[in-house]
């Protein structure tokens, strides 16, 4: 049974629009399959823990999963309805289609995409990225940076991005290119164009922290990450500042990530 949220109104001068949260989640990683569904903290599974990370945005938004039509996500959907989460099913590869159909189906016209192997994702992150969306409602993308690299294409795995669904079928219309399908939104700030906004909050502060990294990509990514909750438990509210406090007093861990950081250029 879902517990499915309302989408959030954003009104504008010139526009408004219905926001929800797009978390892109499959079992066919080729670096680690099923890690989504692998047991992550307390019980818990990767992709549980990110939905429960999702659910303390101060809007609340509504989670939806986007996964793939294959059956090997049959599982996806499986954990979602025990835990009270639509899930919507589309293409594998072709992700951009994926998130199009996704908004079509949930009536969103703007949506906050979010990827399943980030486990600290942060939810006060998201606030920020919508409370800009509703200052400047005809910004068509709002993510945030770091000493200009975007925040996505960072290690810390802690950032997301929110875009509109007519940016998404404006790269739908304009290339073809797998990469672009692939990532989604990448097509929107490494081209100039014209019509379509594209603003970045900038985060510098957090170039102190480059030497983490918190996205999930493999096994050795997974066992480092999933020793943090356990260093800081007793703590109601976790920051990144605390992450990284707890990684830096663990060689061990400390040591994994910088040799996956730069075994996984970005």
């Amino acid at each position: 049974m879902s517990n499915y949220n309302e989408p959030l109104s954003l009104n504008g001068n010139t526009s408004k629009s219905t926001v929800g949260i797009v978390l892109q989640a499959r079992t066919g990683s080729s670096r680690m399959p099923n890690k989504v569904l692998e047991i992550f903290h307390r019980g818990e599974t990767l992709l549980a823990t990110v939905i429960s990370q999702l659910e303390k945005n101060s809007f609340g938004l509504p989670i939806v999963i986007a996964s793939t039509n294959l059956p090997t996500d049959d599982s996806i959907a499986e954990l979602a309805d025990r835990i009270g989460v639509d899930c919507f099913r589309g293409s594998e590869n072709n992700v951009l289609a994926r998130f199009i159909d996704c908004c079509h189906n949930y009536n969103f016209t703007k949506c906050v995409r979010v990827c399943a192997d980030n486990p600290f994702i942060s939810p006060k992150l998201i606030d920020e990225i919508i409370e800009a969306s509703i200052d400047s409602p005809d910004i068509d993308y709002i993510s945030h940076s770091v000493n200009g690299t975007p925040g996505i294409r960072t290690h810390l795995g802690v950032f997301s991005e929110l875009v509109s669904l007519k940016a998404l079928e404006f790269i739908q219309s304009t290339t073809d290119d797998p990469y672009y399908l692939e990532h989604v939104t990448n097509y929107l700030y490494e081209n100039k164009l014209e019509g379509h906004g594209v603003s970045f909050l900038p985060k510098d502060e957090y170039d102190k922290f480059s030497s983490m990294r918190l996205t999930i990509d493999n096994q050795k990514d997974f066992d480092s990450c999933a020793q943090i909750p356990k260093l800081l438990i007793g703590k109601k509210q976790v920051s990144l500042e605390d992450i990284f406090s707890v990684v830096s007093k663990n060689p061990s861990i400390f040591e994994t990530m910088k040799a996956q950081i730069n075994l996984n250029k970005k």
